[in-house]
């Protein structure tokens, strides 16, 4: 049992800011699955989608989820990591997954204003917003049936990613004592 902290949500959802700011705030290291994928590759993750291809990048990525889900940590995933099942299955295996639900609008304006120059390739020259819905239906109930909790505010993290950080980290201390509870 490794008791992991996974994030997992559509891209733009926060996961790598609320990742790190909890992984803080718990003493546990922070993982960013997209970002040990680029120092494996040696490539930017919009650049082994364009030179290697989506499937190559989901091989790369389901190796990287299984490794960081075996350490008690806090991860963020690549939004598209729930798309395998192997990949589900190491998250959920002895950790604790939080899905971070924001609405379409948000993320289409959050991932227009490009943080951090980051190139999405599966919204690459397309309509942000369509791209973004699409994606939200199509993975929907794999978010859903791989979180054991849903973090969700109507407006996008209104309260703040501070507010996030204290509710993710709180529920997960929470599954935290009632995991040592019952081993012991």
């Amino acid at each position: 049992m490794t008791l992991a902290l996974v994030l997992i949500g559509l891209s733009g959802s926060g996961k790598s800011t609320v990742a790190k700011l909890a992984a803080h705030r718990l003493h546990l290291p922070f993982v960013d699955t997209d970002r040990l994928i680029e120092l494996s590759a040696g490539a930017t993750v919009a650049a082994v989608f364009s030179s290697r291809g989506e499937e190559e990048f989901r091989r790369v990525e389901a190796a990287i989820v299984a490794s960081t889900c075996s350490v008690q940590q806090v991860v963020a995933t690549g939004g598209g990591a729930i798309l395998r099942a192997e990949n589900r299955a190491a998250m959920r295996g002895g950790n604790f997954v939080v899905w971070l639900d924001v609405p379409v609008p948000v993320l289409a304006h959050r991932l227009a204003a490009h943080v951090h120059g980051e190139e999405r390739p599966l919204l690459r020259g397309s309509d942000v917003v369509a791209s973004l819905q699409h994606l939200y239906e199509e993975r929907r109930d794999l978010y859903a049936q791989t979180a054991h909790v849903r973090y969700a505010d109507p407006l996008g993290l209104t309260r703040g990613s501070r507010h996030a950080v204290r509710e993710v980290t709180r529920i997960y201390g929470e599954w935290l004592a009632t995991r040592r509870d019952a081993s012991a």
